[in-house]
């Protein structure tokens, strides 16, 4: 044990112990010399495999430190792999679900066109004391609020006439609906407003921005049933990494690469109210999805904000803690200016003095009630009207009606030949022919095609009113003959 402690104390026990050679017998001292040669290099031996077992437990520490450090990437980089692949699944979800919403939403409008359009020619043609003008203002109504219904549906698709997009400030559409929502919020409700000094604009469909902030504010009231504070900030975002916490939407938002394109604007809508558990917050954007009691609500508020913010190249970013309330923030694209419309309105139609014959209009529309009633509100108007079924039967009707036409009208979406197609064809043998496109749901599937729709697409419903002001306005647009 002492040599392998201490191998300089064999040195010191030989100098010690060892007598004078000569004293010794030859024999006994070669074999006690040769015993501390061996007990030497023993010490020498142990030593060194001290301090291999040294060397070897600061490796094994190592070895376990790296290990446990590996485990715990491996256990972050696997969260992180099903964090990422939920989100993945939810935006399929939520892909699939706009997919869902725009067909249903083409369906319906078809039927309230036909709704909306009988029931206006109908209340032409009943006196002020008919019985049967209250039922028929009644289901005229009851259309009216499907449509806005639908309308919320497609914002949600991204199926929304985005053409009517204008750069518009954005403190005027908050200051619109700061006013608009005073009577809504109650009187236990405190809204404060903290715009931004500088001026913002923003690239919107104007009615829709003030939809997407009106459903926000109603939806942090919702969530203080004992009343609350809302409170809305607007500012200019500078550094896109300062943007961090909460639930982004959607889950792939790139908010630094949109700053690097352009200017953000972020209006964050806060309150005070229940808060928002994280499984409820995966869900928001959902249509039909509600925390809300029965009958108190139909579920497409916050999918509406989803399906316009993003339908305008924005984002959505939620904060939430139970007991303490939630923020909602939307990230918007600045633009430089606002444009004069927005402050001056749009446009009216301008009605053309009536001609001495009607004039000829190609209706083209696969769904025979929606043909129907069309065609007994450009007739009522004083339209010659000739019925095309598809898209096929149309090209047919059009080469025999060469240079007798005043102007088509056609639904995009149609079997066989759809409305694209045939404007195509229509565009190269006759340039000159208006062309009047309807539509109960247009994505970009079909704006992206070389066909541009430009001002002259009619999302259904419509009125017969609005029909027949599309038909006149862009026949006047065309230069055409006078229409009736």
């Amino acid at each position: 044990r002492a040599i392998a402690c201490a191998p300089e104390f064999l040195h010191q026990a030989k100098d010690a112990r060892l007598p004078n050679a000569q004293q010794l017998p030859l024999e006994i001292a070669q074999l006690t010399e040769a015993f501390w040669a061996m007990a030497t290099k023993l010490g020498e031996t142990l030593e060194r495999l001290r301090q291999t077992n040294i060397e070897r437990e600061i490796a094994k520490q190592r070895l376990e430190s790296a290990h446990s450090s590996l485990e715990r990437a491996l256990a972050e980089r696997t969260a992180e792999i099903e964090r990422r692949e939920a989100l993945r699944l939810q935006s399929q979800k939520l892909e699939s679900l706009g997919r869902l919403t725009g067909g249903i939403a083409h369906n319906f409008n078809n039927l309230l066109t036909v709704i909306l359009s009988y029931s206006a020619l109908e209340l032409d043609r009943c006196a002020t004391d008919d019985r049967s003008r209250k039922g028929l203002l009644a289901i005229r109504r009851a259309a009216e609020r499907g449509r806005d219904l639908i309308k919320q549906l497609m914002a949600y698709s991204r199926a929304s006439d985005t053409s009517a997009a204008i750069s518009l400030p954005l403190q005027d559409s908050l200051r619109a609906v700061q006013s608009m929502s005073e009577k809504l919020l109650g009187e236990d409700i405190e809204l404060k407003m903290n715009l931004s000094a500088s001026d913002v604009s923003v690239c919107a469909v104007p009615h829709e921005l003030e939809q997407v902030f009106l459903n926000l504010l109603l939806n942090a009231r919702d969530a203080m049933p004992k009343g609350g504070v809302i409170t809305v900030e607007t500012t200019v975002v500078t550094d896109g990494s300062s943007e961090s916490g909460g639930s982004w939407l959607p889950s792939d938002a790139d908010l630094v690469s949109l700053l690097a394109r352009q200017g953000v604007a972020r209006v964050s809508v806060r309150d005070t109210g229940t808060g928002l558990p994280p499984e409820t917050i995966s869900r928001l954007c959902e249509p039909f999805f509600t925390t809300k009691e029965q009958g108190k609500g139909t579920g497409l508020g916050l999918s509406t904000v989803f399906g316009t913010v993003t339908s305008i190249g924005g984002f959505l970013r939620v904060e939430s803690e139970i007991g303490k309330g939630s923020v909602f923030h939307i990230y918007l694209p600045m633009t430089d200016k606002a444009s004069e419309s927005a402050s001056h309105g749009s446009p009216r139609l301008a009605l053309i003095k009536p001609s001495e014959r009607a004039l000829r209009v190609l209706l083209v529309e696969d769904e025979r009630d929606v043909r129907e009633a069309v065609t007994v509100a450009l007739t009522a108007a004083g339209f010659s009207v000739i019925e095309a079924r598809d898209g096929q039967e149309a090209l047919t009707l059009f080469q025999r009606q060469a240079g007798r036409l005043d102007l088509v009208v056609s639904d995009v979406r149609m079997p066989n030949v759809n409305g694209i197609k045939l404007a195509s064809v229509i565009r190269e043998q006759c340039p000159s022919l208006p062309l009047l496109f309807i539509s109960g749901y247009a994505d970009k599937q079909d704006t992206g095609q070389h066909f541009v729709f430009e001002d002259n697409l009619l999302y259904k419903p419509f009125t017969t009113q609005e029909i027949v002001e599309k038909a006149r306005a862009i026949i006047d647009k065309a230069g055409s003959k006078p229409a009736p």
